[in-house]
């Protein structure tokens, strides 16, 4: 097990150098950018009255609304073609994979250290988003606040509105639940949670295999294919209900399909992983 973590740090050293850091650092420093674009509605004055006071926006309006969510499956999915890329690579220099063969570990502990290294630098982004996510939701509500203060609401002709207090005391939990980005990407149940990790493993394992087995491309392809289009089903399905199947459909209905389909991203990604291993297992080193 040292070995492996030894060769999973190597690989995940060797993908931050080869273009993680800057995938992960691009997309935190745009992803800053755009909600510091946010972070400072004007208020309208006695002469605007035609002004729609933007001040009162929630934090889930704010996220959905800005460009962070593209921002956000942007990176992700570059993130995956750099995972498949580190796979392959080893095979494009011939040498390398057979290095790799003849270290002193077995040959799945290749294979899983492949595994844990893409794990980890998933694990990392999504830790850096949330960080980000959660760090800016105070200045920015409290500039917001500061201006929804200042705001002049005119009711009626002879009646205004001002000095309003539009502090929210709950506001960063209920932006979790009602924004659609962060109700996907950061589940707060554990039948989401259910959905996005075993998601995201059946992809990264459909990935990997097709970029370590190198002998036959179309049926690595429509592995790697196959388990994108499932994972990423089954990671959108709460998202799918969110903003429009909720009309013919019901919570409990939703919630048992994220179980099953949870449950299945599980059982295919593990016959992924057995697949890999076998294949790894019978690779002739000379």
């Amino acid at each position: 097990m040292k070995n492996v973590w030894k060769l999973s740090n190597y690989f995940f050293s060797w993908m931050m150098k080869k273009g993680g850091k800057a995938i992960l650092c691009g997309s935190i420093v745009f992803g800053a950018l755009l909600l510091l674009a946010n972070a400072f509605p004007q208020a309208a004055t006695e002469l605007d009255r035609s002004h729609f006071p933007k001040a009162f926006l929630p934090y889930e309006e704010i996220i959905d609304s800005c460009g962070i969510p593209i921002l956000f499956l942007a990176g992700l999915v570059v993130l995956f073609v750099m995972i498949f890329w580190q796979a392959k690579s080893f095979y494009i220099n011939n040498k390398g994979i057979y290095t790799l063969l003849t270290l002193p570990l077995k040959r799945e502990q290749v294979y899983f250290s492949f595994l844990l290294s893409g794990m980890a630098i998933l694990l990392l982004y999504f830790m850096a988003w949330l960080i980000l996510i959660v760090a800016a939701y105070f200045p920015i509500m409290a500039s917001h606040t500061k201006v929804a203060a200042e705001e002049i609401f005119y009711v009626t002709p002879d009646v205004t509105i001002k000095g309003l207090d539009a502090t929210r005391t709950n506001g960063l939990y209920l932006a979790f639940q009602r924004s659609l980005f962060l109700y996907t990407a950061f589940p707060t149940s554990l039948v989401r949670g259910l959905s996005l990790v075993s998601g995201l493993l059946l992809i990264l394992t459909g990935i990997l295999y097709a970029g370590l087995h190198y002998a036959e491309p179309f049926a690595a392809g429509a592995m790697a294919f196959a388990g994108t289009l499932i994972g990423g089903y089954t990671i959108i399905l709460a998202l799918l209900w969110r903003i429009g199947l909720q009309y013919y459909t019901t919570a409990q209905t939703v919630t048992g399909k994220g179980i099953v389909m949870g449950i299945l991203c599980v059982v295919l990604s593990i016959g992924v992983v057995f697949l890999s291993v076998k294949d790894i297992r019978k690779k002739y080193v000379a």
